[in-house]
């Protein structure tokens, strides 16, 4: 239950959020491109991101993401351990 009080208090808080922005961009533009609209959806895509990438742990990576090479601090690369490895079947 306190899963979805959760989802529907920030629904709303981002329902006023979306539509006092947009309103406050509105107001202030006079033009036939619709800034408030762009204005708003930049600015969701922006808080998204930074929520997500808040809530991600960056320690542990899934098996078998990431390159087969990695860089040292001046750049250069060198194959990693798991590029040599060969299959035992």
């Amino acid at each position: 239950m306190a899963v979805v009080l959760a989802v529907a208090i920030g629904g709303a808080l981002g329902a006023l959020s979306r539509y006092g922005l947009m309103t406050f961009v509105d107001r202030r533009t006079l033009s036939v491109f619709p800034w408030d609209v762009f204005v708003v959806n930049v600015t969701g895509c922006f808080l998204v991101g930074l929520v997500v990438s808040a809530l991600v742990d960056r320690t542990r990576r899934p098996r078998g993401c990431g390159s087969a090479s990695s860089s040292d601090s001046s750049g250069r690369t060198r194959p990693s351990r798991r590029s040599h490895r060969t299959s035992t079947t």
